[in-house]
């Protein structure tokens, strides 16, 4: 695994970060930033497939009673197929 860890050391440059990962206003799906993930996952997955899920709610200790829900869009693309010829037991 690798990334990118990101301090800001103003509020300035925290709202100015923030904005790079929030979706434009003309479309929700174009982003300054987007997030990329490469998995390698057993069993078969669709060529294509979109997957919206509602995200745990984050709370304000101070606010218990408002919840920010938020919904996670995962957009998934096979990049190849292959078979382990394994014994595989579960």
């Amino acid at each position: 695994t690798s990334g990118v860890l990101l301090f800001a050391l103003h509020k300035e440059a925290l709202t100015a970060a923030q904005q790079l990962f929030m979706p434009k206003e003309t479309d929700a799906t174009d982003k300054a930033i987007q997030k990329e993930y490469l998995a390698v996952v057993r069993g078969h997955t669709a060529c294509e497939q979109t997957i919206e899920h509602e995200v745990k709610a984050q709370i304000d200790k101070r606010f218990p009673e408002q919840r920010n829900h938020q919904m996670g869009l995962t957009e998934l693309k096979t990049i190849a197929h292959c078979e382990i010829d394994a014994n595989i037991e579960t």
